[in-house]
């Protein structure tokens, strides 16, 4: 068989840009905040501290290789124990995303007790406005927060956050959380692709399918209603 031609000199030049790219070390935030309330990490995105000091929402830690010590710090934690390159199932990602919607419910009765009796304590002698002032900006500050971490805060944690954000509503098919409402702020993530294809097992089973049903169980109704 002959020999392959010799690549030409743009593309001897293009690759070789290529590699030197791939060797450059990107860094790689401790955590991301992805959307309002929603962080994208690494082991230790634990340690960034929210405002006002409150605790998180939820935190769904994706690791076996490092120790979790961020109990302390969350309402509510779930642990999905995964390898390095290795997503969820679709049944995970559907446990995962079903736990950051609770776990946003029960941040905000917890907030009910905390921080809606009156607002803050040390503004009794101020003026209405002055105390209206105050509380709105509590509210504005306290929104909850849900974290989603593996080792580095590129594939595995990005793969959950995904199903998250189509669950609530947020974006309609997953690829769309992922190019709209992840990577414009945190732009190391990628996928793999196992990755790929459970999340569009995961769409396909717990969105789509439940959606169409939706829309059969609709239309029986009103056929009956008539």
């Amino acid at each position: 068989r002959p020999p392959s031609a010799a690549p030409s000199s743009d593309e001897s030049h293009r690759k070789k840009n290529d590699d030197e790219h791939e060797q450059q070390k990107v860094p790689v935030p401790v955590a991301s905040q992805v959307q309002p309330g929603w962080w994208v990490g690494g082991c230790y995105s634990h340690e960034i501290q929210l405002p006002m000091q409150q605790p998180w929402a939820g935190i769904v830690d994706l690791t076996v290789e490092f120790p979790e010590k961020c109990r302390a710090n969350t309402l509510n934690y779930l642990c999905l124990p995964t390898w390095d390159g290795v997503p969820c199932s679709p049944e995970q990602l559907e446990e995962a995303a079903v736990f950051c919607m609770e776990a946003r419910k029960d941040w905000i009765r917890w907030w009910k007790q905390n921080y809606s009796r009156g607002g803050n304590d040390n503004a009794v002698d101020l003026a209405d406005s002055q105390k209206q002032s105050m509380q709105q900006q509590q509210t504005e500050q306290l929104i909850p927060h849900i974290l989603i971490h593996c080792a580095h805060g590129r594939g595995r944690s990005t793969t959950v956050m995904c199903a998250a954000m189509v669950k609530m509503g947020m974006f309609s098919h997953w690829e769309e959380a992922l190019e709209q409402g992840i990577r414009p702020s945190r732009p190391v993530c990628k996928l793999n692709a196992k990755m790929r294809k459970n999340l569009e097992e995961w769409q396909r089973k717990y969105v789509d399918h439940v959606s169409a049903g939706v829309g059969v169980d609709s239309e029986t109704k009103r056929k009956k209603g008539d």
